[in-house]
């Protein structure tokens, strides 16, 4: 499939998803949040995950009537317009479940690799708040000074480990792998 013809199929689905309700699974509709996640969308026998500009430049190259007829200026505004249609279609949905399939023990091991990394990183930053406001409490009396250093630490904590207190975890990024 060449580039054009992905675009024009992405368009396509896009419509599909506004005109015929078609249902979207988790990682489809949170992909149409921005336009570079939809870019690197994969759908089977719709089309294949694409540079975003790549697209402008196919949009920007490709003639107005190229696609459906549409009243934007560009055939870019077009399909930024057709996506944020698109989320906005689906974002309060309730997206359909992906299917689960059996965790095999590789699965499991990566599972149980991660709970410890983040179970270590927890124990870095409780040690690290610690050992600063500890330092706080040794150095001096001095009550406006004491309480600088502690604001110090926890911005310094809060920066180095936010995201072992983010209350959501990352969205799944399709490009990142495991090696």
């Amino acid at each position: 499939m060449n580039k054009l013809e992905n675009v024009r199929r992405r368009l396509q689905w896009l419509h599909r998803v506004l005109d015929e309700g078609l249902l979207l699974n988790e990682t489809e509709s949170s992909a149409l949040r921005t336009a570079k996640g939809f870019c690197a969308l994969d759908v089977s026998d719709e089309f294949s995950p694409i540079s975003y500009n790549t697209v402008k430049s196919v949009l920007t190259k490709a003639g107005l009537k190229e696609f459906r007829a549409h009243p934007y200026g560009s055939n870019l505004q077009y399909f930024l317009e057709m996506r944020a249609a698109c989320y906005e279609s689906v974002k309060d949905m309730k997206p359909s479940p992906l299917e689960k399939k059996a965790l095999t023990v590789a699965d499991w091991k990566e599972h149980y690799r991660n709970v410890l990394w983040h179970g270590n990183l927890c124990s870095e930053a409780y040690l690290a708040l610690r050992r600063d406001i500890q330092g706080v409490l040794d150095r001096s009396a001095d009550q406006m000074l004491d309480y600088k250093r502690i604001e110090r630490a926890l911005q310094k904590s809060s920066a180095t480990y936010f995201k072992i207190v983010s209350a959501t975890p990352e969205p799944f990024s399709p490009e990142l792998k495991v090696v």
